[in-house]
């Protein structure tokens, strides 16, 4: 069962993620690591960001393993960690920019998402790829988005891991929409609140085995 999670950077969805995904034995797909990866492979090689031909053979050669549930492996190395540091930041949007890279890079995610028993998959516009998914769609106030990834580049990722407690309260943020996603605000919810209502969600999934 694919689990969906996307919406605007910013909003948390990585969180929520690697939150509650040990609980449910979910592997987290996330999109952006691929990018990640690739970023930190090209800088080890020292393959420039704007060298389209050989960025684009990386990234059919680039292969990674996860483990669940919030581990990246890169040739049998974790590699997790390295590939949250500010430069890996800068240079993954202007990496991610070249369109024939993109094309070498969106299979493998997707492929990924597929190989396991659960996944939650992070990103954006997620249905055109995974039509089967169970989507939960985050929305956040531009303003706010912008202070909490402010906020949270200056702490550890690993603090993103902390497991929290079901609040019943975020039962009643969910609401469909007519694409069949639903919808959660999360402007004004805590990160164990954000939690929580992924939570909820999966366990409202019809596939979900409790």
């Amino acid at each position: 069962m694919i689990i969906g999670l996307e919406g605007p950077a910013g909003a948390g969805k990585t969180t929520m993620a690697r939150t509650v995904a040990a609980e449910f034995g979910a592997v987290v797909v996330e999109g952006g690591a691929w990018y990640r990866a690739l970023a930190y492979e090209a800088q080890r090689r020292g393959i420039a960001v704007d060298d389209v031909d050989r960025l684009i053979g990386l990234a059919e050669q680039l292969t990674l393993r996860l483990e669940p549930p919030n581990r990246i492996m890169l040739e049998g190395n974790d590699v997790t960690d390295a590939l949250y540091t500010p430069d890996i930041a800068v240079a993954v949007p202007q990496i991610a920019q070249h369109l024939p890279v993109r094309e070498k890079i969106e299979p493998k995610i997707v492929a990924e998402a597929r190989a396991h028993d659960l996944t939650i998959n992070v990103g954006r516009h997620l249905r055109a790829v995974l039509p089967e998914a169970y989507i939960l769609a985050v929305k956040i106030d531009p303003d706010e988005a912008i202070r909490r990834s402010q906020h949270s580049a200056a702490h550890d990722v690993q603090s993103l891991k902390q497991r929290r407690d079901i609040d019943e309260q975020t039962k009643q943020l969910l609401g469909e929409t007519d694409d069949g996603k639903v919808v959660v605000d999360v402007t004004d919810m805590s990160p164990a609140q954000q939690a929580d209502a992924l939570r909820q969600f999966i366990k409202q999934c019809p596939n979900h085995m409790s």
